[in-house]
Order: structure tokens, then sequence, then C-alpha cells
């Protein structure tokens, strides 16, 4: 582990033992109760999308030759509004990322399963890859068409 994270760490857990019950309550509440329920999708269902035409690693190959994008370019990936997942039920792909890194401070803010299940990382398939003729040297992804 890096030092700076270490002491990140460390950092937080001070912070969250100084903080009143009170206090200790309203961060629980913000960060474990989700704005709505958001669909969550399975490993199976991720594949089920690359059958519908959703994007896979060989159609990003192809388009990287395709459109001749370097190895160093960046990648940008669209940003879809919130009403996708909470309106259209666009399901999520959930990862224990780097905060779970965090799994054991985490815990001293909560052993609530929704509050740990909040601190997961959320990945929905990508539509396509995308090129615009001003950015040759940038690869887009789109989540939609």
């Amino acid at each position: 582990m890096k030092e700076n994270h270490k002491k990140s760490l460390e950092l937080i857990d001070e912070l969250i033992k100084e903080l009143s019950p009170e206090e200790l309550k309203e961060l629980i509440s913000k960060y474990s109760e989700p704005k709505n329920d958001i669909r969550e999708i399975s490993r199976e269902d991720v594949f089920d999308y690359t059958d519908k035409g959703y994007c896979t690693v060989g159609i990003l190959k192809e388009h990287l030759e395709k459109f001749n994008i370097p190895d160093n370019a960046p990648i940008l990936i669209q940003r879809v509004e919130d009403v996708y997942y909470e309106k259209h039920n666009w399901g999520i792909y959930l990862k224990k990322g780097m905060d779970y890194c965090m799994e054991d401070h985490n815990k001293l803010i909560s052993k609530d399963p929704k509050f740990l299940k909040s601190m997961m990382e959320q990945y929905h398939p990508a539509w396509s890859p995308a090129s615009y003729g001003d950015d040759k040297d940038i690869l887009f992804l789109d989540l939609h068409y």
C-alpha cells in the first residue's frame, strides 16, 4: 500500500472516531440510501449485452485499426444522465474497487450491507466506440446509440 494511501486511511479512522453519534448517523444515511433502486446486472447479463450488439474487445480492436487511433490515445466515456438508471431500468454491474480497500474503515462507519454495497464500483456495458474527425487521437466510448 502506498504511504500516502495508508496515511489517508489513518486520517479517516481518526475522523470517524471524532464524530458524534448524530454526525455518524447522518453520514451513514447520506451514503447508504440510494436515491432510487438501480437494477443490478449479473455476469451472465453482461454477456447477454454483447449478444445484443454492445461493444466487445473485437469490435474495439477493429475500430482502433480502422480509425488508426494511437496507443497513447486518451479514452473518454460518454456520460449519461442518472435518469437512464433510475427511470429507464438500465442496470449496473458491481465490483469491489478502491473503496473496498477501505472495507475495514467503512465498517467503522456502518456494517449495513446497503452502505457497503454503495461503496462498490458501478459499471455499465459500452454500446460502441466512436470517432470524431476533429479529435482523431482520442478514443470515445458511447454508452448508448
